[in-house]
């Protein structure tokens, strides 16, 4: 079996959005009536956040282990230990003390603002992306069999130094400053580089022009 992602859960979450209730206000409809299929629970007709999880992994081919209950709290009991807000990733699930409960997949969380992004469903009678504060989170798990990666941060590239620059004072001086690259110098550029380098060591402080009389 392939591996599944963080970010497999969360295209696959995604692509559901718009997904509604039929009619609006039922807790049933096409869609709805095969997030509840995902569930261990027979019928329509109740609340289907944790059902819609539970559709996105069936659709993932990693379903969820079985549980005699559907509700929010109930799904992120089961699948302790918790997550710590510092350690999220995209992909995992998020249980909101909202109500009696909801849960949605987390899309993005950002600790600087205090808020995490989810792709719910059940929420305003359909499948929604939203943003909450933190404060509303009651816990956050991941889905067993799903591997979760950071995306690394590209390093910045390393700006070359010129071999000098020039500084001019208030009073008119002018100052050569030279500098003295690090590293080791490639074969075409050694020779501008041993110039850069013996110069920096003779005149550490550069060396001064001084403006002649007019």
């Amino acid at each position: 079996m392939a591996t599944i992602t963080g970010a497999d859960v969360v295209k696959r979450a995604r692509s559901y959005i718009g997904q509604h209730e039929d009619p609006l206000g039922s807790n049933t409809g096409w869609f709805v009536q095969e997030c509840q299929r995902a569930t261990f629970l027979a019928g329509t007709g109740w609340p289907w956040c944790a059902a819609f999880v539970c559709e996105v992994c069936k659709a993932l081919h990693d379903s969820l282990a079985p549980n005699n209950s559907a509700g929010a709290h109930d799904l992120a009991n089961r699948h302790q230990p918790w997550v710590p807000a510092s350690a999220v990733k995209p992909g995992m699930v998020v249980d909101y003390n909202i109500g009696s409960g909801h849960t949605g997949i987390v899309t993005a969380i950002d600790l600087h603002t205090g808020t995490v992004t989810s792709c719910d469903g059940n929420w305003s009678d359909a499948v929604v992306e939203h943003s909450m504060p933190l404060s509303e989170v009651r816990a956050f798990w991941a889905i067993p069999g799903v591997t979760y990666t950071t995306t690394p941060t590209p390093k910045p590239p390393v700006k070359k130094l010129p071999p000098f620059v020039v500084a001019t004072s208030a009073s008119g001086h002018r100052k050569i400053l030279f500098t003295s690259p690090g590293g080791t110098a490639g074969k075409k550029s050694l020779m501008a580089w041993l110039t850069a380098h013996s110069l920096a060591k003779l005149a550490p402080n550069g060396v001064t022009i001084t403006r002649g009389k007019a």
